[in-house]
């Protein structure tokens, strides 16, 4: 009986250890979850505190360039707004005549975007009142795109430039004009028709190199043919180089689709124009544009609809 007695009191004791050691397992459970939740919250402070002051260091510096970018992309305004409607709200409001507002837009420049700055697009611009000449070069299936994104920069261009000022000569031997369809234009802008014969480019040629003879910058010219060399003379093409080198200073100006699977005539090779031009290349290479000494890949526009396009030119005459 004193055996049991024994036994009872050291089994008492191991389960009162139990519970003490159950207990006290508790409360430091306990005490660490309480500790790891300061530490977090500690840790969630500084990371916050850091954060804002970071953000404090660095904001300050990004809000001048923030708001340049800003400041530019309202310059650029139109010349850089796609032909979507809503972009051309207001138009022709902050047309303006100036070096940044000389680009055209041809396009997206591919995988290129500064969300800190604001911009999720970068358009891809041809400066053609610094440089001079723009250049669609295309082959095969692409000079359907080509001449979209041809017609789409002399859109660009009309709606820019449409002034008193300013003559538009457009030469589209293969499509009877259709390339570029600016009929609500003034004649005097435009001439009576799109030019589509040999003779006619040669006549209209022979006046602008005339001009530059003359060193007569009292009115400026844009020209745009589509589909070169097919249908050019050989005058044509040396009165070409001519304009090249020597027409920005004159204001004329060109822009060129050209033909890369077409027989140039009499060797004729572009070196002359290439050096003077933002040029455009589309091949089995893809699509890219070469400007300013620099290589970008980029998605061409296509023209604005007829009724756009309709619309866009009565609002820019009704402002001259």
């Amino acid at each position: 009986m004193q055996n049991i007695d024994i036994l009872q009191s050291y089994l008492a004791r191991l389960i009162q250890a139990q519970a003490d050691a159950r207990y006290y397992v508790e409360q430091l459970e306990t005490q660490l979850k309480t500790q790891h939740t300061r530490k977090v919250e500690s840790a969630a402070t500084i990371l916050r505190e850091q954060t804002e002051h970071i953000e404090a260091t660095f904001s300050a510096p990004l809000n001048q360039p923030r708001q340049r970018v800003a400041g530019l992309m309202s310059r650029l305004k139109y010349a850089s707004a796609p032909w979507e409607l809503t972009a051309w709200e207001g138009f022709p409001q902050f047309i303006t005549d100036d070096a940044v507002m000389g680009s055209l837009r041809a396009g997206i420049v591919n995988g290129v975007s500064f969300p800190l700055l604001g911009v999720e697009q970068i358009p891809m611009l041809l400066p053609v009142i610094d440089v001079g000449h723009g250049l669609i070069f295309s082959q095969k299936a692409s000079k359907v795109q080509g001449r979209a994104l041809l017609q789409s920069l002399a859109t660009r261009a009309v709606l820019q430039w449409a002034n008193p000022q300013t003559r538009f000569v457009f030469y589209d031997p293969l499509g009877a004009g259709a390339n570029f369809p600016f009929q609500g234009l003034p004649e005097s802008m435009r001439g009576e028709v799109v030019l589509t014969e040999v003779d006619e480019l040669d006549a209209s040629l022979r006046q602008i190199t005339d001009q530059i003879r003359r060193g007569d910058s009292s009115q400026r010219v844009v020209f745009c043919a589509v589909d070169v060399p097919s249908r050019w003379s050989p005058d044509a093409l040396t009165r070409l180089s001519t304009i090249a080198r020597s027409g920005v200073t004159n204001q004329i100006y060109t822009l060129l689709h050209i033909d890369s699977d077409s027989d140039v005539q009499g060797g004729y090779d572009f070196s002359d124009i290439l050096d003077v031009s933002s040029v455009i290349y589309m091949d089995d290479m893809g699509i890219r544009g070469h400007v300013l000494g620099q290589d970008f890949h980029f998605t061409p526009d296509s023209p604005p609809d007829n009724s756009l396009l309709t619309h866009l030119i009565r609002k820019r005459l009704e402002a001259r």
